[in-house]
C-alpha cells in the first residue's frame, strides 16, 4: 500500500487543490439554488393561479383538489430536499475552506498576501480558529427557503379558509 508523505514542498498544491475544489462547490451550489427558485416560483404560480382563476364550484372537484395537494407535497417536498442539499454543500465548502486555510497557515508569507499585510486579521485568526459552522450564503439560502414554506403555508391556510366559507 502506498504511504502519502506530506511535505512542505506539496502544501502550495494542496492550498490551491482545496480552495479550488471550495470554489467548484460554491459554484454549483449557486446553479442548483438558482434553478430551485426558478422551479419554486413557477410551482408557485401554478398554484396560486389555481385559487386566484377558479370558481369555488370547480376547486372542490376531486381533480383540483389532487392536484393541489400532489403540487403542495411536490413543493414542501422540494424546499426540504433543498435544504438538506444545501446543508451538505455548505459543510463541503466549509471543510474545503478550513483545509486551504490550515494548509495557508503553514506556508511562510502566504498568510501576510492573503490578508493584504494586516497584523490584526492574523492575530485575529490564530486567537479565534477557524469557523466550523455552514458559510453565511447557506444560511441566507436556508432562510430564505424556510419563507417560502411560512408564506406558502399561508396562502394556502387563507385559500383554503376563504373557499370553505
Amino acid at each position: 500500500m502506498h504511504q502519502q508523505t506530506l511535505k512542505p514542498e506539496n502544501y502550495l498544491e494542496l492550498w490551491k487543490y482545496f480552495t479550488d475544489d471550495a470554489a467548484k462547490i460554491k459554484d454549483r451550489m449557486w446553479t442548483i439554488a438558482s434553478l430551485f427558485f426558478a422551479g419554486i416560483t413557477g410551482l408557485i404560480s401554478f398554484l396560486v393561479n389555481i385559487f386566484l382563476s377558479t370558481d369555488k364550484k370547480i376547486i372542490f372537484q376531486a381533480d383540483k383538489i389532487i392536484l393541489i395537494v400532489a403540487a403542495s407535497a411536490a413543493l414542501y417536498g422540494l424546499c426540504y430536499y433543498f435544504k438538506y442539499l444545501m446543508t451538505q454543500y455548505g459543510k463541503h465548502i466549509r471543510s474545503g475552506w478550513n483545509r486551504a486555510n490550515y494548509i495557508r497557515t503553514k506556508i511562510d508569507g502566504l498568510s501576510v498576501i492573503w490578508f493584504l499585510g494586516d497584523t490584526n486579521f492574523m492575530e485575529l485568526e490564530k486567537k479565534e480558529g477557524f469557523d466550523t459552522g455552514l458559510p453565511p450564503e447557506v444560511k441566507r439560502l436556508l432562510k430564505f427557503t424556510n419563507l417560502i414554506v411560512f408564506f406558502y403555508s399561508l396562502v394556502l391556510l387563507a385559500s383554503c379558509i376563504i373557499l370553505l366559507n
